[in-house]
């Protein structure tokens, strides 16, 4: 009763979605690589009467294949997906989205005009449960069982309100979409996820008992509430990047100062009231370009050197994701006291919070300290700023050269 007075509400209401609370009682959680795929293809094969899926991209056959069987099951199925993802929609998702037409399954291209991308990942079955990732639906944030891929988050809510509330966002948003009608020209079947072998080590976890959940939204209120969120903080604030820019506004012409990183300055906030701020950012080589002075390499370098200026229990790192045997650090995500934990598709950039459709959840209670595992485990890969290894090298070479200065002395 609730999840459909919410649905009419959300659908009735002329004004933004904004967020919302709820007490639920159930909550999974899982990580890519190692558990991703096992959950959401559960929560896929698991849907009777509806399943409504949002995707920026969708390009995982495994996946595809799991939601026409639920169609072929007599489950109302629709697909939304953005109608223009950067470098245009690929062969493999042409492939897809063509495999659930001639399933019979309504697709639609959204295309705007309320936001720039439809960044949002999530998806809603029965009117009862709802997964949301920071994983885009393909076979990096998707991998099959013992391959690799992105490290991200993702977690299943079994709760009425939540999933009417997310529903109601999902129909309120075809109006920003176009129905495919025809079959797109260009489809290659995707060739499946190819990355090296790994030992999956965080199953995904069921968490029973009463938890607070908060939705966020982009463009409405992500801004507002992970900033708030962050500024909550009491002892640690510990955050998983895909990208965070150093600034915002203009590479040419912002600075820290002039245009802040919001998000970033928030983590600076909770370090000067005395908690421990960590920050793990993606080591792509797109996201550490040094020509480029917002990008990962500097923010890093940036938290780093302010750190210690200031004396601040604040670090930043890249991920080594060679070492820690990952495709790319894609999450999104923000474990704060270890009693609560935001898992979103919103990247630290200033167009993502505030023009772009993203979807995310703030989790408070017991389900935060999975997520606090894994940031402790992929911690344990990053690497600091390069100014620290520098010093390091150098202090090596002076030794090197003074105990080879000593020994040239003595054989003289």
């Amino acid at each position: 009763m609730k999840s459909a007075l919410v649905l009419f509400l959300v659908l009735v209401s002329p004004a933004p979605i904004l967020a919302a609370e709820f007490q639920v009682q159930a909550v999974t959680t899982c990580v890519s690589p190692d558990s991703s795929l096992e959950t959401l293809q559960g929560f896929l094969e698991a849907a009777e009467s509806s399943l409504y899926i949002n995707a920026y991209t969708f390009t995982n056959q495994d996946l595809a294949e799991s939601v026409v069987d639920a169609r072929k099951r007599g489950v109302d199925v629709r697909v939304m997906v953005e109608e223009s993802p950067v470098g245009g929609i690929p062969e493999e998702e042409r492939y897809v989205l063509n495999m659930f037409l001639a399933s019979g399954i309504p697709v639609f291209l959204s295309s705007g005009p309320d936001w720039r991308f439809n960044h949002g990942k999530y998806a809603v079955a029965d009117m009862a449960r709802v997964f949301i990732s920071t994983e885009n639906y393909g076979y990096s944030g998707y991998p099959r069982e013992g391959l690799s891929g992105n490290r991200g988050w993702c977690l299943e809510i079994e709760d009425p309100g939540v999933s009417g509330y997310f529903a109601g966002l999902f129909f309120r948003d075809l109006g920003n979409a176009q129905r495919l009608e025809a079959p797109l020209p260009g489809a290659e079947a995707p060739a499946g996820s190819g990355f090296r072998d790994y030992p999956a080590e965080f199953e995904s976890a069921d968490y029973r008992g009463s938890f607070r959940v908060v939705t966020v939204l982009a463009p409405e209120d992500a801004l507002e509430e992970i900033v708030g969120l962050i500024e909550s903080a009491r002892e640690s604030v510990y955050a998983e990047q895909f990208y965070a820019y150093t600034y915002w506004g203009k590479g040419a012409t912002g600075s820290p100062e002039e245009t802040p990183n919001l998000f970033l300055e928030a983590l600076v906030d909770a370090a000067r009231r005395g908690c421990r701020v960590r920050l793990l950012l993606d080591d792509t080589w797109y996201n550490v370009e040094r020509d480029d002075p917002r990008s990962n390499y500097y923010a890093v370098r940036y938290l780093n050197e302010l750190a210690r200026r200031e004396g601040l229990d604040l670090e930043a790192r890249l991920m080594d994701s060679r070492a820690a045997g990952l495709e790319k650090l894609h999450a999104k995500g923000v474990v704060v006291d270890g009693k609560a934990v935001l898992v979103s598709s919103v990247n630290w950039n200033e167009h993502s919070p505030t023009r772009n459709r993203e979807v995310g959840v703030i989790v408070y209670g017991e389900p935060a300290q999975y997520y606090a595992r894994v940031f402790e485990e992929d911690w344990s890969s990053g690497q600091g700023d390069d100014d620290k290894k520098t010093e390091i090298v150098i202090g090596v070479l002076l030794v090197s050269f003074t105990l080879g200065y000593v020994v040239r002395k003595r054989t003289v």
